[in-house]
């Protein structure tokens, strides 16, 4: 068998992913199952939160509306449709992360930086 062949490759992989993919407990990747989401929507953008984190995303939506214009004035450019803002309190870590890929994303943790920390 050559296992440098593309189709013999693709068969592999695809084996794999899928035995991978049964053999996985439900709900990895999900996040915590008993998590309830909530959107609050403004003009710009969707902000997700669960339970226990509505303040803080009303904060956060007030903050991204708040800076949307001067930025596009900074850049020239205005992101189309909504960006999606997902704020999650699943980690002791403070930071977040943003991606463009699909839609624009912005991924912010609730945690506050430690004292120490550059952030």
């Amino acid at each position: 068998m050559n296992l440098g062949s593309p189709s013999i490759r693709t068969r592999v992989f695809g084996t794999l992913l899928v035995v991978a993919l049964a053999a996985m407990p439900r709900g990895v990747g999900a996040g915590d199952p008993d998590l309830v989401f909530r959107t609050i929507k403004t003009e710009h953008f969707r902000v997700h939160y669960h339970q226990g984190l509505e303040a803080l995303a009303r904060k956060a939506a007030s903050i991204c509306e708040e800076v949307h214009d001067e930025m596009t004035v900074l850049f020239g450019w205005e992101v189309p449709g909504p960006i999606e803002v997902i704020l999650t309190d699943g980690t002791d870590s403070a930071n977040g992360s943003a991606r463009v890929l699909y839609r624009p994303e912005i991924r912010l943790y609730a945690t506050g930086p430690e004292l120490e920390s550059a952030l």
